[in-house]
């Protein structure tokens, strides 16, 4: 995937998002899952990520209410401001 279609995906991903919340009725934590936890199963890569758990990377992104992205961490540090 190129970086350009990588970019173009992440910027879809508040709109599927909450697409999915309102479809489920504000289940945010089945749409989490859907979102990190199934992909990362999917792709032999739960061992290390698609959770916060002690031994995992500590990558997240932080949501506001409109399920925009506010924040980045990544191997537990922070790739963007942290939430203020």
């Amino acid at each position: 995937m190129t970086g350009e279609r990588m970019a173009a995906e992440m910027a879809e991903q508040p709109d599927r998002l909450a697409a999915l919340v309102a479809r489920w009725d504000g289940a945010v934590a089945q749409v989490r899952a859907l979102a990190s936890r199934n992909p990362a199963r999917v792709l032999g890569l739960d061992g290390h990520k698609g959770r916060l758990a002690a031994g995992h990377d500590a990558d997240l992104v932080v949501l506001d209410e409109a399920l925009r992205p506010v924040a980045t961490m990544a191997g537990g540090r922070w790739a963007t401001a942290p939430p203020s």
